[in-house]
């Protein structure tokens, strides 16, 4: 209730907004790439995994191994991160929408949760190149795309499981403009088999609105365009949530 009656006058006052037309051709050119990879890392943020889920992402990744890593986690508290962490185990064993193979919490500031994502998709990778080989398939690179919402780390994280800076990475919206590949080695089999190769894409967000409480969490973190919203609005309502959740949920805060 008290969320509700923060978000009474956002709607009609100082509405969140985005253009569909652009965001719908950037969905489609995700959609077909990952028609060509063999695993995907979704990234999302860890101080609005929900709000920083793309809502078609399950739909697009149908039969593929999907992982993910919730990102910036040094910036919520251990008890929230011990209650998401129960969420999604939870949701695992229901099977529905929100299963995913693995959900990583990391932190791509020092690294840490890096190491065993890393080591997750190599297993994944193997797994795949040993299908290959009993099927009599010469087995190769596996391709790994790393997708989420603009601003949630995707380059930060592609420059940690690299082990050094090869994707452009900036705390703002949009700084990844263009897909590109990259490789990434370290598999048990050695060579270039047990290797991957990492697609860094533009950060995508749905083409149709989310609910406004949605949005204004996006805006919050920074995860969406400044064009899109009023910044003191924004900047405003952030105090607000702030105060209502340390009322409500002094953990979280």
């Amino acid at each position: 209730s008290s969320f509700s009656s923060i978000m009474d006058d956002i709607s009609s006052a100082n509405p969140i907004q985005w253009y569909p037309g652009h965001i719908a051709k950037a969905e489609r050119e995700i959609n077909e790439y990952l028609k060509k990879v063999d695993v995907v890392i979704e990234l999302r943020d860890a101080r609005i995994p929900l709000s920083s889920a793309h809502p078609s992402v399950s739909e697009w990744v149908v039969g593929k191994p999907r992982i993910v890593a919730i990102s910036r986690m040094d910036q919520i508290t251990d008890k929230a991160r011990q209650l998401w962490g129960k969420y999604y185990t939870e949701q695992s064993s229901l099977n529905n929408k929100e299963s995913v193979n693995k959900v990583y919490f990391i932190d791509g500031k020092n690294g840490k949760g890096v190491k065993a994502l890393k080591q997750e998709a190599l297993v994944a990778a193997e797994k795949i190149n040993e299908k290959r080989r009993r099927r009599g398939i010469q087995p190769r690179p596996v391709r790994v795309a790393v997708i989420g919402f603009p601003n949630v780390g995707k380059s930060a994280l592609i420059n940690r499981l690299l082990g050094k800076r090869i994707a452009r990475s900036a705390n703002r919206a949009g700084v990844t403009r263009t897909v590109q590949w990259v490789r990434l080695g370290g598999g048990s089999h050695g060579g270039s088999a047990s290797s991957i190769e990492l697609l860094d894409t533009p950060g995508i967000i749905p083409a149709r609105h989310i609910d406004q409480f949605g949005a204004l969490k996006l805006a919050i973190c920074n995860d969406i365009g400044e064009a899109s919203y009023d910044k003191a609005s924004v900047a405003a309502k952030l105090c607000d949530v702030v105060n209502a959740v340390r009322e409500s949920n002094p953990a979280f805060v």
